[in-house]
């Protein structure tokens, strides 16, 4: 469905969940904002989103009304998305584990943890692993939750931390999430529904925003969404190639099928946050997934909200790091995997995708990032192959 309007980062945006099934529902608690943002839900998924206009705290219930019609005869009745859940038997209950990676940010942690707890799921176990410089805050916090495990991975690395959560744990399906984000309670329901089929190793669902009222967050946004689509799909090796592995989801929102591993392998370490490559381990998994003949799904019934982060450096940085983990982990399959098609592909996405954004947003084309944004991804991206062989001598110390 299409937005009504576009994202001004000057104007703060509040993010409201919309239930189509219920009828006459308002939205009225958004003093301070200058437009809503609607994600509709119908029968437990995401199927459509909306923003409209905030007058004095509410969205005009003929404007709202009329995106929902729009949006109902957009989908259908039986879509494919609902036809899917539709048929999803109503006992599936493989044995589930979460683990959390975090690292020196306890203070926002607690807010995850207990998101974690209200899941709609029979004991799912959960384990948070500490990458922290200090572990202390992060003990302290988990001394309120004693159902919840502590795991402490003192070498810096976030495929570290995720491959130790794995060890950890003896769910049949890992769940991963961050402590930047907070999880909606029918969440593993809609990441375990995906694992019905046996060569479906990896899952992924649809990550909102869980705040844009600061500037930096709605310029992150309009950069680097993880929004991925309102319909669920299945990503092979015969639909999917390189670049177009981020329309999969990402690792604030997956979850992994146990006894896959000894087919696709563990995350790679050289890979992702607290290395030179700064991003990336995920999209690496996926691909990796992909070429040893397994299905990734992405359903939008699993449903995570992210923080942005606030400052314009903080956004800025990760946008950078985007732009590093995509060519460090193609390069990494060049070298590690013998995929001499990145020697073509790499050249043609920093030309039109990179360099292609930097183009549209020096036009100010609509739609386009800031610049400050697109630059950034660029410069990350021609910094990825450096990057991966400095994170590989690192490996070997």
């Amino acid at each position: 469905m299409s937005d009504t309007l576009t994202l001004d980062p000057d104007r703060p945006v509040a993010v409201r969940l919309f239930d189509l099934a219920v009828a006459d529902t308002i939205i009225d608690d958004c003093s301070g904002f200058d437009y809503a943002m609607l994600f509709f839900l119908l029968n437990g998924s995401i199927v459509g989103r909306a923003i409209l206009p905030v007058v004095d705290g509410s969205v005009s219930p003929d404007q709202l009304r009329a995106s929902a019609n729009r949006l109902k005869d957009d989908i259908g009745d039986m879509s494919p998305e609902l036809h899917y859940r539709a048929t999803v038997p109503r006992v599936f209950l493989p044995r589930m584990s979460i683990v959390v990676c975090t690292r020196d940010r306890a203070h926002i942690l607690r807010e995850c943890v207990e998101s974690l707890l209200a899941v709609d799921w029979p004991e799912a176990e959960i384990v948070v692993v500490d990458n922290s410089s200090d572990p202390t805050e992060t003990r302290n916090l988990l001394q309120d939750f004693p159902s919840i495990s502590y795991l402490r991975c003192a070498r810096t690395g976030l495929n570290r931390s995720r491959n130790l959560g794995i060890k950890a744990t003896s769910g049949e399906i890992i769940a991963f999430t961050d402590d930047d984000a907070r999880v909606h309670s029918t969440w593993l329901k809609g990441l375990a529904a995906n694992f019905r089929d046996p060569m479906v190793a990896v899952a992924t669902g649809i990550t909102l925003p869980a705040h844009l009222d600061a500037r930096p967050a709605i310029e992150f946004e309009m950069t680097s969404p993880f929004t991925k689509g309102f319909t669920r799909k299945e990503f092979t090796l015969t639909n999917t190639d390189m670049m177009s592995i981020a329309q999969i989801g990402a690792g604030v929102n997956m979850a992994v099928r146990r006894s896959c591993l000894d087919d696709i392998g563990y995350f790679d370490e050289s890979l992702d946050g607290g290395t030179p490559t700064i991003s990336g381990g995920d999209h690496e998994f996926f691909h990796r997934a992909i070429t040893r003949g397994y299905r990734v799904a992405y359903d939008p019934s699993a449903i995570v909200w992210h923080s942005h982060r606030v400052t314009s450096s903080e956004a800025i940085r990760t946008v950078y790091g985007y732009g590093v983990g995509v060519l460090s982990w193609w390069t990494r399959s060049l070298i590690q995997e013998r995929e001499y098609a990145v020697l073509l592909r790499a050249p043609i996405c920093i030309l039109q995708y990179h360099v292609g954004r930097v183009v549209d947003s020096l036009l100010g084309k609509s739609g386009s990032p800031p610049l400050k944004y697109s630059v950034a991804e660029l410069r990350g991206a021609l910094y990825g192959p450096i990057a991966y062989l400095k994170s590989l001598a690192g490996m070997s110390d």
